[in-house]
Formats: C-alpha cells, structure tokens, sequence
C-alpha cells in the first residue's frame, strides 16, 4: 500500500477534524443560500409583473369608466406626451381623469411608469374602428358607430434611457388599425392588457334606438285618439306641429309648404326636436332635453308629412318621419344636402 493510501485510510479512521466539519456545513450553506437567492429573485420578478399587469387591468377600466361617463361621445381620453414621456396615461392636467384613477385606488406614480425610482415607462395606445350596425341590432336602418381599441403595457425602459423616444419606447412596434387583430407586445415589454369602448358605443346605440321608438310611439297614439273622435271621412293629418305658446292653432315655426323633392322627402319640416322654439316632444309627453337628441347629443329632426314617393302635400295615406345621421358617434346633426348620410325612421 502507497503511503498516500496509507494516510488516507489513517485519516478514515480517525475521523473529521472540527475544522473541516465546519467547512463544509459552511459550504452547504453557501449554496443552499445561492439556491434560495434564485427562488427569491423568480419570486420578486413573478410578483411585479403580476403587480405591473394588475394595475394595467385597472387602469383599463378607469379608461373605460372615465369614457363611459364622463364624455359626451364615449370617447377614450388621447394618450398623453409630455414630461419625458411618449404614448402613457395621465396628462396632469385632466383631473377628472386623475380622479377616475384615484376612485380606482391606483397610486398616482404607479400610472405613466412603474413607479420605481428607475421609472420603467407605461405605453398607452388607441385605434379608431368603424363598424355598420342595424339600428335594432338586428334589423333597421344600418348605422355606422366608431370604437375605440386600446392597449396599455409596461415596457422595461427607463424614463432616462435612449429607449424613451417618440412616438413609442420600448421595444413593442404600434398599435395600428392594420395590425390591432394580432398585435402584442415585444420582451422585454410586459403583456399588454386590450380594452375597447364597442360595448359603450352599442349601448349609446340602444339608448338612441329606445328614444325614437318612443317618439314613434307617442306620436303614432296621439294620431290614433284624435283619429277615433273625429268623423269617419275625416283626411286630416293629425300628426302634431309646432305652435307658439298660446296659439295652439298657430303653426310655430311654420314649415309647411316645402319641396319634398328638394327636402329630402318632406312637404312639412324638418322640425329640429331639441329646439327652444319647437314644442312638439312636450305634446307628446316627452322632454326635449332627452329626446330631442340622440345618445351622442346629436339632434334628431322630425316631419310631419313625409312623402318620398312625391304623391303631393298632405295626400293620404299620411306619413311622419324621424332622421338622424347615420355616422351616430360623431354627434353630427343630420345633413340636409347628402340624403345617404341620414338614416330614416318612417311611421
């Protein structure tokens, strides 16, 4: 046997020393640590960007909220540009916003960035769509309502990096009309959370539908009383007209008398509904603050003695009508020269 053999099998049998016993529980240590280390660093990264995606989805519905009730035309608030920073959130200058976010329990450094001192920047983006719906949903006139779709997503660049640049930082390419089907975002930015006004934009829709319906109604009632206590020979259109207060057989505004074939088919009108001056919603029970435009504020017209066939003024059988303009999200009154631009509601 060698004598470095020997000395091994001496040591065996003699045992550790307390020093080297020490070493290595140090040793497993060390590495029991560096295991731990890496298990805390995946823990730390999977909780922000769980913590980065929740306040994404938060403020997706403030973004929403804010559209929903706080615009006219439920409409987005732009991305805002300024500070230092590209396509974010929150221009400190809307505070009814900022109020929407606070209502949302979403700290106010935790908006345009990820509110460490690096500052890792938040992209917020829009595409305006078009979509052709029936007025009913599904059936009617066709209407043309506009959308929003958004996406907010935070990237992994620094307010003070290169990588902030205009138009967009980050890594991600834009958002587009083009690409919004299949868009997503580029590592190291974090998933985007997509949102999209469709939803409001149909419910302003169904609004809108529910008023007109309701001035058909009211008017079609009001023709039908007046028809069942006059004599059965009677032709007169019972459809109501305007009269100034205290004349109610003074016709106010007078709009009888106009081309239908130049008025875009209407002998008498069209009588602006939210009009201070025109009172036919309140002889029908209706307030013209509410049905006097559509859900988008845009007005709605009424005729009395509607004839696109061109039969001659006041012939029976006797028709009215509603318009408004088809392309409803803009809030566009209805256009008197382009007829295709209106969307008509005949009864």
């Amino acid at each position: 046997m060698s004598t470095a053999s020997q000395a091994l099998k001496k040591h065996l049998e003699q045992g550790f020393t307390l020093f080297e016993m020490l070493l290595v529980i140090a040793l497993i240590g060390i590495l029991l640590l560096i295991a731990d280390m890496g298990n805390i660093i995946r823990l730390n990264t999977t909780y922000y960007q769980a913590r980065q995606e929740a306040n994404n989805r938060k403020i997706a519905a403030a973004l929403l909220q804010h559209a929903r009730t706080n615009t006219t035309q439920g409409f987005l608030s732009n991305p805002y540009t300024g500070g230092g920073y590209y396509s974010t959130i929150l221009d400190p200058s809307d505070t009814t916003l900022a109020q929407m976010f606070r209502s949302a329990n979403l700290p106010p450094a935790e908006l345009n960035s990820d509110g460490s001192s690096g500052a890792n920047v938040r992209v917020y983006q829009t595409v305006t769509l078009t979509e052709s719906i029936p007025l009913d949903f599904r059936s009617g006139p066709l209407t043309t309502i506009t959308y929003q779709y958004g996406e907010v997503h935070l990237t992994a660049c620094m307010l003070s990096n290169s990588c902030n640049r205009s138009p967009l930082p980050g890594a991600s390419t834009a958002l587009t009309a083009a690409n919004y089907k299949t868009w997503t975002t580029t590592a190291p930015d974090l998933p985007p959370t997509l949102f999209s006004t469709r939803e409001i934009q149909k419910q302003m829709l169904a609004a809108t539908s529910e008023r007109l319906a309701m001035i058909r109604d009211q008017a079609i009632a009001r023709v039908n009383v007046r028809r069942l206590s006059a004599d059965a020979a009677d032709t007169t259109n019972w459809y109501p007209y305007s009269y100034a207060t205290g004349a109610p057989t003074t016709p106010s505004p007078n709009m009888a008398g106009s081309d239908a074939s130049v008025n875009q088919g209407c002998w008498d009108g069209w009588y602006q509904l939210n009009a201070a001056n025109v009172n036919i919603l309140p002889q029908l029970g209706l307030t013209a603050a509410q049905y006097g435009i559509t859900a988008w504020g845009a007005r709605i017209e009424y005729c009395r003695d509607y004839d696109p066939a061109l039969r001659g003024a006041n012939s029976l059988p006797h028709y009215a009508a509603l318009r408004i303009n088809m392309n409803v999200s803009q809030a566009l009154p209805p256009n008197n020269t382009l007829q295709s631009d209106n969307l008509f509601i005949t009864f």
